[in-house]
Formats: C-alpha cells, structure tokens, sequence
C-alpha cells in the first residue's frame, strides 16, 4: 500500500481548471457563452466567477460579465416566507422572471441593464422587493 504520507501534495487552482475547460469546450464557437456556477450559499460561487473573470482577461479572453444571483433575490419577508413550504420557499427565493430576460438582452444584444436587489434598503425584508436606483449596464 502506498505511503500517502510521502507522496507530494498536488494544489488544483479550480479557476484555472474550469478556464481551460471553458475553453477546450468552446474552442471555435462563435457568440456568447454562457456559464452557471450554482451551488449553496457561502460556497465560493462568487469568489470562483470573479477569478475565472479576471484569468480570461488577464489571457485576453474578455470581455467576462459575471451577473451575480443575489441581484435578482425576490425578497419578500419573514412572516411570508414562513407561511410556504420549503418548495415553495426555494422557487420563490430568486426572481428566475428578471434573470431570464437579462440573459436573453444579453444574448440577443450583448447587452443588458437591470436593477439589483437593494441589500442595504431599510425595507429589505418587506414583501415588496427594493430595488437599488442605479443600474448594473453589461
């Protein structure tokens, strides 16, 4: 049986993994590509976008817009939440409606706007989402 001790210890940088993936898969194509990174809150899936963002613009890949998921939470308060099921919760924790259209702006376009949830609003748990003023333009 082998020592794992003595064998050398192998670091991954999972940014550039997935960009050399990225781009083995869309060697040659022509367009918009299009990558979700899903996973559970707090497991590094904006910390991951951001460095892929920067190794394709440090190598000239760009331009990379990433479009962060918390910008289209659909709020809605406590008590509302807790009056649906945990179903019910998970399909209505994102406005999937407004993400959507700013994937196909994008798509058709090249470019989109939207205005993200408001995180720092004094309203942010009320039952109507609030809304930053200012727009995110990609």
């Amino acid at each position: 049986m082998e020592d794992l001790a003595r064998r050398p210890l192998t670091v991954v940088d999972p940014a550039a993994t997935l960009t050399r993936r990225l781009r083995d898969h869309t060697a040659g194509a022509a367009g918009l590509v299009f990558v979700g990174i899903d996973g559970r809150s707090g497991a590094g899936k904006s910390t991951l976008a951001d460095a892929v963002a920067a190794e394709c613009a440090a190598d000239g890949d760009g331009p990379v817009t990433v479009i962060a998921g918390d910008d289209f939470y659909a709020g809605g308060s406590a008590d509302t939440r807790d009056r649906l099921t945990n179903a019910e919760q998970a399909d209505r924790v994102m406005d999937w409606g407004r993400q959507r259209t700013v994937l196909e702006h994008l798509r058709s376009t090249g470019v989109a706007h939207w205005h993200p949830f408001d995180w720092n609003s004094d309203d942010w748990d009320a039952d109507t989402a609030p809304f930053q003023a200012e727009p995110v333009i990609a």
